[in-house]
């Protein structure tokens, strides 16, 4: 079985399984693709530095805020 940890090809893998088409807004499709891309990062000890070392606060419980809501989002297309 192919692994896929992009969260945007993810939803457009299975956007078809859906009951009706769904627009998926230009902050969303970011969003997935930073914490995509962070995923990734993360995987790796000197990225985890280089990540602990551009991050603040503020700005993590910015992204915590907006994965919350999406992943509320997804829910609702559940099908």
């Amino acid at each position: 079985m192919l692994q896929i940890h992009n969260i945007t090809a993810l939803f457009d893998r299975f956007s078809d399984k859906l009951s009706e088409d769904v627009f998926v807004e230009e902050k969303t499709i970011y969003l997935f693709n930073f914490l995509t891309a962070h995923y990734l990062n993360n995987r790796y000890a000197v990225y985890k530095r280089n990540l602990a070392a551009a991050s603040n606060k503020k700005e993590a419980g910015r992204i915590l805020k907006e994965s919350k809501e999406a992943f509320k989002w997804l829910l609702t297309l559940k099908p």
